[in-house]
């Protein structure tokens, strides 16, 4: 459709950066009529559960929250502790979940 071709003209692909917003977009997409992966490509960061989206397995970037929020327990700990936490970077390695919208 017309539709469709001008909008595989803007977007050739998409990184939607949490799970509501893959949700949302992923919605979108399907009610225009727009065929993932063949008119755009997708790409989530956090797991969408696959009952939410059955006809697309989003392909995503899963994040250990789990680690993220034990080092930020552990660096509050620190700090009620007494000890001086100015700044640190935390480096969790992620995942990605292979799905069949790229």
């Amino acid at each position: 459709s017309f539709r469709n071709r001008i909008f595989r003209k803007i977007f050739y692909s998409m990184l939607m950066e949490n799970y509501q917003v893959s949700i949302g977009v992923l919605a979108a997409i399907q009610k225009l009529g727009i065929r993932i992966p063949e008119d755009i490509r997708l790409v989530g960061i956090d797991e969408v559960p696959e009952y939410v989206t059955p006809a697309v397995r989003l392909t995503q970037v899963k994040i250990p929250h789990a680690e993220r929020a034990a080092i930020a327990m552990n660096l509050l700990d620190r700090e009620i502790q007494g000890e001086s936490v100015t700044r640190i970077r935390a480096y969790t390695v992620p995942e990605l979940i292979r799905g069949n919208s790229v």
